[in-house]
């Protein structure tokens, strides 16, 4: 996995951006976002080390429903969506399949 160093307030993917991977946050932290209705973009969280941004957009092969945005400067591992399908397919394909029924679910939910 590559690291991707960011600065404070530098955009790391914007809502309706195809995914390209996952990103594990390894120092400073990033703020989650997104437009409302009526053009106003409400702030969802504040994630900081050990999370993991973009891996939801990853798995379902769909756009960014959120923006991430750095909230300090910092960087985070990135888990290209390649590699990521090729460590899906090494794996429990049980466990791949239960892993997709979650995300739909999440997905239908929220």
């Amino acid at each position: 996995m590559d690291k991707r160093y960011f600065c404070d307030r530098e955009i790391i993917f914007s809502e309706g951006d195809k995914s390209s991977g996952a990103y594990i946050i390894q120092e400073g932290s990033v703020s989650m976002s997104k437009k409302t209705g009526n053009g106003f973009v409400k702030d969802i969280a504040v994630l900081g080390v050990g999370k993991i941004i973009g891996e939801v957009s990853m798995i379902t092969n769909q756009q960014h429903s959120v923006t991430a945005t750095a909230h300090s400067d910092g960087h985070a591992l990135v888990l290209e969506k390649e590699d990521f399908t090729k460590r899906l397919k090494n794996s429990d394909r049980v466990l791949g399949l239960i892993l997709e029924s979650v995300i739909d679910r999440l997905r239908t939910t929220y």
